[in-house]
C-alpha cells in the first residue's frame, strides 16, 4: 500500500521484470490477485521480461525446482534475494492453475512466443508440469507449434524423459512423426532406449484410444442421427396421419352439407310447390255427397251433372239388387264362385268426383265447301246428310262412358266408383 501512494507499482528490474512477473514466478498468489485485479496490473502493458516471456511462461515453469526451472538465472541473480518457501509440487502446481485460471479471464493470449520461439506449453513440458499442458491445451493452444530450432513441446517432454507429459501431449493430439530442424522426431531425443521404447507402446497406446474414441464418436453420432431420422420419420407419419384425418373429416363435413343443402333444397322446393298448387282445403275431398249434401258445400252442380249421377246411381242399385237376389254358396262368393264386392245402396243419387268442371262452350262444327264451286250440267240434288250433332257442353268425367253420339243424361252410364270416386 505504501508502494502504491508512493510511485508506481508497474516499474521494473534491471531484467525487466515487473512486480507481477515476480509474484508469479514466486508463485505468490495473493500479491498476484491484488496486482491484477484490484491494482489493475497489465491493464495498460503486458508484463514480459527482457527475452519477451509473458506472465503465462512464468506460471508454467513455477512449479519446478530452482535448480531446474529455465529462470534459475533470475531466481539466483541476487543472492541477497530472499529464499522462495518451500511447498510440495502439488501445491505448486495447484497455485499455478489458479493464477493462470485468473489471468486467462482478463488476457487470453495462449500462443505467445518468446524471443527463442518457445511457447508456455515449451517450458511446461520441460519441468513435466502436465496439469499446466492439459489446461492450456484446453484452452485453445497449439500442441504443435515449433520454436525456432523446430522442436515442439512434444521433443521436450522426450527430451527431458517426462512421461507424464508425453502422454498428455500425445492425447492431446501431439504428432510424434513431426521433425526438428535437424530431422529428429520426438522420440530420437528420449532420454534413453528404455524411455524411447515406453514413448513408442504410449503412442501405440494412445493412438489405438484414440481410434476407439473417434470411433465411439462416430458410432454415437450415427445412432444420434438414426434417432434423429427416426424421429423426423415419425413426425412426418404423424403429419400425414393427421392430414389424412383432416382430409376425411373435410370430406365428412361437405358430405353434411351436402346433404343439407339437399335438404334444404327439397324442403324449398315442397314450399314452391305447396305456393304454386291450388288451394285445396275450399274443395271437398274425393267423397260421395248427395245433392243436398254438395249443395250444402256452396257449390253449384250443373243439371246434367246430376241427372248422369243419378243414372250411374240407378244403374248400380240395379247391380246391387241382382247381385242380391243371386243365390251365393257363401257370405261374399256368387253360385259361380266369384267374389262379389259389397254394394252400398242409397235412396239418394251419389256423385262421385273429385272436384266440379265448369261446362265448356259447344264446338260448332261448319262443312267445308270449295272456294270456287264448278257448276254442273246435271241439275243439283241435294244428298240427305247425318245431321251432325255439337259437341255436349257437359264433360266427360273420368268414370263416365260415352255410348252413342246422342247427348242426353241417358246416354251416360258411370262405372263402379274406385278408390272412392
Amino acid at each position: 500500500m505504501r508502494l502504491q501512494h508512493k510511485g508506481d507499482l508497474r516499474n521494473t528490474d534491471k531484467a525487466r521484470l515487473t512486480s507481477l512477473a515476480w509474484a508469479a514466478l514466486e508463485l505468490s498468489a495473493e500479491a498476484f490477485e491484488w496486482l491484477l485485479l484490484e491494482y489493475g496490473h497489465d491493464d495498460s502493458e503486458l508484463s514480459r521480461d527482457a527475452d519477451n516471456n509473458n506472465i503465462f511462461h512464468f506460471l508454467a515453469a513455477a512449479p519446478a525446482p530452482t535448480g531446474l526451472s529455465p529462470f534459475k538465472d533470475l531466481l539466483l541473480s541476487d543472492s541477497l534475494f530472499p529464499p522462495r518457501a518451500p511447498r510440495s509440487v502439488e501445491h505448486a502446481i495447484e497455485l499455478s492453475l489458479r493464477m493462470t485460471e485468473a489471468y486467462y479471464d482478463l488476457f487470453r493470449i495462449v500462443d505467445w512466443s518468446n524471443s527463442s520461439g518457445k511457447t508456455p506449453l515449451h517450458y511446461a513440458a520441460q519441468v513435466d508440469n502436465a496439469p499446466f499442458i492439459d489446461l492450456f491445451s484446453e484452452l485453445g493452444a497449439d500442441v504443435d507449434l515449433a520454436d525456432l530450432q523446430g522442436n515442439t513441446p512434444l521433443h521436450y517432454a522426450s527430451a527431458w524423459g517426462h512421461m507424464g507429459s508425453v502422454r498428455v501431449l500425445l492425447e492431446r493430439g501431439a504428432q510424434m512423426s513431426l521433425r526438428n530442424l535437424e530431422g529428429c522426431t520426438p522420440a530420437d531425443y528420449a532420454y534413453s532406449n528404455s524411455a524411447r521404447a515406453a514413448i513408442d507402446d504410449m503412442e501405440r497406446e494412445v493412438t489405438a484410444e484414440r481410434r476407439a474414441r473417434r470411433k465411439e464418436a462416430r458410432r454415437l453420432e450415427r445412432e444420434a442421427r438414426e434417432q434423429e431420422e427416426r424421429k423426423l420419420a415419425a413426425a412426418q407419419e404423424a403429419w400425414a396421419r393427421q392430414q389424412a384425418e383432416n382430409r376425411e373429416r373435410e370430406h365428412r363435413e361437405l358430405a353434411e352439407a351436402q346433404e343439407e343443402w339437399e335438404r334444404q333444397q327439397a324442403a324449398r322446393e315442397r314450399v314452391q310447390d305447396e305456393a304454386r298448387a291450388p288451394d285445396t282445403d275450399a274443395w271437398p275431398q274425393a267423397q260421395d255427397y248427395s245433392r243436398e249434401e254438395y249443395s250444402a258445400q256452396d257449390y253449384n252442380v250443373p243439371r246434367g251433372v246430376f241427372a248422369a249421377a243419378t243414372a250411374a246411381a240407378q244403374a248400380r242399385d240395379a247391380r246391387s239388387s241382382r247381385s242380391e237376389r243371386t243365390p251365393v254358396s257363401s257370405g261374399t262368393t256368387v253360385h259361380d264362385g266369384s267374389p262379389t264386392p259389397p254394394q252400398r245402396q242409397s235412396d239418394v243419387p251419389i256423385l262421385a268426383f273429385a272436384a266440379p268442371t265448369p261446362p265448356q262452350a259447344p264446338v260448332l262444327i261448319i262443312p267445308q265447301q270449295s272456294p270456287t264451286p264448278t257448276p254442273s250440267r246435271s241439275p243439283m240434288r241435294r244428298t240427305p246428310q247425318t245431321p251432325q250433332h255439337s259437341r255436349s257442353p257437359l264433360p266427360l268425367q273420368s268414370n263416365m262412358q260415352r255410348t252413342d253420339s246422342t247427348h242426353s243424361s241417358s246416354n251416360y252410364h258411370a262405372s263402379p266408383p274406385r278408390n272412392g270416386f
